[in-house]
């Protein structure tokens, strides 16, 4: 989950321009609480036992009737956030680690090439924001088993397997 100026706003229209994430799971189920990619919501709901979470991480409302004790404190089963979210060039990155690397320090040499495909540029390239997705209606059973059983992946893939010392050689007999 996500909160900055271009992905929600609250209930009284202030804008937080500070990206923050958390991690989609509820601290006592482990239970997804957001299952959309984009909506809306002033709050984010455990299916599995009716927990809700507010936008800015807090646990806000729990079952009654649910045994709780009296003493049960709604503070320790907040969302876990990511101390550490940086956005280069609209790219969010987060992480839970205590001493972080920056997002772009292990693409090294390559960097150039994320550039060129999520920076803007001054002629006015736009990369369009959002979820992108597709949705195949297909059995998903035929292609990994259809992968290996083609005439030409069969011949090609031993080929290149024998000629790089992969495969030991049959014994003719």
């Amino acid at each position: 989950m996500f909160t900055d100026a271009e992905l929600c706003r609250q209930g009284w229209g202030r804008v937080f321009a500070r990206i923050r994430a958390c991690l989609d799971a509820c601290p006592y189920s482990g239970s997804l609480v957001c299952r959309a990619d984009s909506s809306s919501i002033r709050n984010c709901t455990c299916t599995q036992h009716g927990w809700s979470y507010d936008l800015a991480d807090p646990l806000v409302g729990v079952l009654k009737g649910s045994g709780r004790p009296e003493s049960f404190d709604t503070t320790a089963w907040d969302l876990v956030g990511a101390p550490y979210v940086a956005s280069p060039h609209r790219l969010i990155f987060g992480t839970r680690n205590p001493e972080p690397v920056p997002p772009l320090e292990p693409l090294g040499g390559v960097a150039w090439h994320r550039d060129a495909m999520s920076d803007h540029d001054d002629q006015g390239t736009v990369i369009v924001g959002g979820v992108h997705e597709r949705e195949l209606q297909d059995n998903w059973k035929p292609a990994p088993r259809e992968l290996g059983q083609s005439p030409y992946v069969r011949s090609r893939s031993s080929a290149a397997a024998l000629c790089l010392g992969g495969v030991a050689e049959r014994s003719q007999s």
